[in-house]
């Protein structure tokens, strides 16, 4: 799940949610912003639902 969009004048940013197995199976929630990948959320313990809801918050937080 990628979401992308604009927030202030200039810049631009993503969100990635993506399901990995480097560590064994987790979600991970990281935010793109100006080049510079930023980790949200992650962990063996983190849902689909929780990465999206954090994935919505890093999303609306970059908005502002």
């Amino acid at each position: 799940m990628n979401v992308a969009g604009s927030g202030r004048v200039g810049s631009s940013f993503s969100i990635r949610v993506a399901q990995n197995n480097v560590l064994g199976w987790r979600w991970t929630v990281e935010k793109e912003h100006d080049g510079f990948f930023e980790p949200v959320a992650f962990g063996r313990s983190l849902t689909r639902k929780m990465a999206k809801r954090a994935a919505i918050k890093a999303m609306n937080e970059l908005r502002a």
